[in-house]
């Protein structure tokens, strides 16, 4: 039985080391393609796509764009803060002026036009009388048009 089988083996020992050559070539080439694919998809993991250079190229511009306005904004509003916080200490002093200015204006706008034009006339006066007489005048009607224009606007609000 040992005979028949060694004429057996020794007659599929072409066929064995055929398919045994076949099974490694393929074999062979799957382990090939399988490295390759993950070298290419390390590749992609490592480098990207030829689109993400780009994607992120674009991402970093919007950040830095988006960053700077921001940045001017907000210094820009500093700036502003600041300012305003600077003219209400200089105008502190001058807040019971207003304070009075604003009740004659509703109480009496006549008596804050006849202020109004008062001044040019009295800075006005000691060059001369028609001078003063129509600077006075000039006044008080471009005090009296604006008063009467804010007293409208008020009425309506």
């Amino acid at each position: 039985m040992e005979a028949s089988w060694k004429a057996v083996t020794d007659a599929l020992a072409p066929v064995t080391s055929t398919v045994s050559s076949v099974a490694e070539t393929a074999g062979s080439s799957v382990v090939s393609a399988a490295r390759s694919t993950v070298l290419a998809k390390r590749d992609v993991d490592n480098q990207g796509t030829p689109l993400r250079d780009g994607i992120r190229s674009a991402r970093e511009s919007w950040n830095a764009a988006v960053q700077a306005a921001d940045g001017a904004a907000t210094s820009a509003a500093r700036e502003t803060d600041g300012f305003a916080t600077l003219v209400k200490a200089k105008t502190a002093p001058l807040a019971p002026f207003y304070t009075v200015v604003h009740d004659t204006y509703a109480a009496r706008p006549e008596a804050l036009v006849a202020g109004v034009a008062l001044v040019p006339f009295v800075v006005t006066l000691p060059f001369s009388r028609l001078g003063a007489v129509k600077n006075g005048a000039v006044a008080a009607l471009a005090a009296g048009a604006l008063i009467g224009g804010m007293k409208v606007v008020d009425e309506r609000v």
